[in-house]
């Protein structure tokens, strides 16, 4: 039987070691990386669709040290600047 860390009895589940992590990640063909990443890009839409944070608030929430990493992922994901984004979902609101 796996013994459990004191601090997480009762979660429900047995942490998980790195390797298995990375194991069961590479049974699915993914990795921790991209999991993240897709992660943030729902996220960062999300946000940017419902709220009116900043996005320097947007890319400290999701993670990022630097303000410019997030701008270059965002851009990344959608193609896109967020400025540009914003403004297609107000053009894409005003024609509804």
């Amino acid at each position: 039987m796996l013994r459990t860390d004191s601090r997480r009895e009762g979660r429900g589940h047995d942490p998980l070691s790195r390797r298995t992590l990375q194991r069961k990640l590479s049974e699915e063909k993914t990795t921790f990386q991209k999991q993240l990443n897709s992660t943030r890009e729902i996220l960062a839409i999300h946000y940017i669709r419902n709220t009116n944070m900043s996005t320097n608030d947007m890319a400290y929430l999701l993670g990022y040290a630097e303000l410019n990493s997030f701008l270059r992922a965002f851009t990344v994901w959608t193609g896109k600047s967020i400025t540009e984004y914003r403004r297609e979902i107000e053009r894409e609101a005003a024609e509804k």
